[in-house]
């Protein structure tokens, strides 16, 4: 079995949070700045609540020891 402390699954883990960086603020700078291309239909989904949750869920992946919810 691997080890975690040091081992592949953590060299794994940063590399995949590195990406998922990387994509994510490209995902989101794209919102910012044309916030229309979210929402289908418009004025049924507020752009500001679909980033809320997007921060939220970069938060829970960037901290997956936390048992509790991040505040």
């Amino acid at each position: 079995m691997f080890k975690r402390e040091g081992g592949f699954w953590e060299k794994f883990r940063y590399y995949i949070l590195i990406l998922f960086e990387k994509f994510f603020f490209k995902f989101l700078n794209f919102f910012l700045i044309n916030p229309d291309t979210l929402v289908k239909n418009k004025g049924k989904k507020k752009p500001s609540e679909f980033l809320r949750r997007a921060i939220s869920f970069f938060v829970k992946i960037a901290s997956p020891d936390e048992k509790s919810g991040s505040q």
